[in-house]
């Protein structure tokens, strides 16, 4: 597998490389809310899609840099509405753009996530962060 981040624009963009033929699977996470997390997230999130190689594939996504912040919480993180730090990180993390309150019932569910700070502290996003600084360092 190799991982790439880029960036386009205002936007990251993350590559994925693997050697596997399947295609991306967008998976239901009720019948195990530990599996099916990874790319649910990323359609919330981003725009992405996926490219055939002989050997595999290559799945991306493109994320905006401005981070956004929903109603309840706040229009959005623009110089009128800007949020502190503190704030952002006690804000229920279903007022992230993207994230639905069933999607954040579903976190709780499953990894006991509350607030954007408690997404931030998780260790599987976490790791997940720690693969992508890899690939920036030019680890493979």
């Amino acid at each position: 597998m190799l991982l790439t981040l880029g960036r386009v624009g205002d936007r990251v963009q993350v590559r994925v490389r693997d050697y596997s033929p399947d295609p991306p699977v967008l998976r239901s996470t009720e019948d195990d809310p530990s599996r099916g997390w990874g790319l649910r997230m990323i359609d919330k999130a981003a725009s992405w899609g996926w490219v055939p190689h002989p050997d595999g594939k290559t799945v991306w996504a493109s994320i905006e840099l401005s981070p956004r912040i929903q109603h309840p919480f706040g229009r959005s993180c623009t110089r009128r509405g800007r949020k502190t730090l503190a704030e952002v990180l006690k804000a229920p993390v279903d007022a992230l753009a993207g994230v639905s309150e069933g999607d954040a019932k579903l976190l709780k569910e499953a990894f006991n996530i509350k607030t954007v700070q408690d997404l931030c502290k998780n260790k599987f996003f976490r790791g997940a962060l720690l693969l992508t600084q890899l690939a920036e360092a030019g680890a493979k």
